[in-house]
């Protein structure tokens, strides 16, 4: 938060709810909360929490069951099947999801072509047929990422692609026109 190296200080353990697709229920688990002192005084952000790479942020639905649902939606196309590999009721739900994780798919893909574009001598990005969906597309290029991480030496390796997709899925959607209307009015 604040680009420093520090001692880590937990914030709290508070609770985050996922759905079990099973059972229809929302059970909660505890997620870690750290803080940044340096970005406190600064006066920007300074909390986060450290969600585990199956759950998208702000949102109950897991990430490995809408990456799931999105392999089986290209094959398949059916919404209904979508909402079962969900665990929600409403199609719109799916659909909405679905739609969310093809931008960060497309988003992440953008980030890693530009990162292997800027160093070309790790190799040529990966080529894929026009039939490739684009799930399928970002995986390979995040397998030539790896590879061309491990050629160069380093001993650092990417972060996950859950956890790229995750940070694209936290961004805030676009502001959207609210379809309800106030009783009172606001001011400009």
């Amino acid at each position: 938060m604040c680009g420093e190296f520090h001692r880590l200080h937990v914030h709290g353990y508070p609770h985050r709810r996922y759905r079990d697709r099973e059972s229809g229920e929302n059970p909660r688990i505890r997620v870690v909360s750290i803080l940044c002192p340096i970005a406190q005084a600064a006066g920007r952000p300074y909390t986060r929490r450290l969600l585990p790479d199956f759950l998208i942020p702000r949102c109950v639905i897991r990430l490995d069951h809408l990456v799931e649902a999105a392999r089986e939606a290209h094959s398949d196309r059916s919404v209904e099947k979508a909402c079962r590999v969900l665990g929600c009721i409403d199609t719109r739900t799916a659909r909405t999801h679905l739609k969310r994780l093809d931008q960060a798919v497309a988003a992440v893909a953008v980030q890693l072509a530009e990162r292997r574009a800027m160093a070309p001598e790790l190799g040529e990005l990966p080529h894929t047929s026009p039939q490739t969906t684009p799930l399928e597309r970002l995986q390979v290029l995040y397998r030539s990422e790896s590879d061309a991480v491990l050629r160069s030496g380093d001993s650092v390796l990417p972060i996950s692609l859950r956890q790229m997709l995750q940070a694209v899925l936290w961004k805030l959607p676009g502001k959207e026109p609210s379809s309800c209307a106030c009783p009172s009015p606001r001011a400009p």
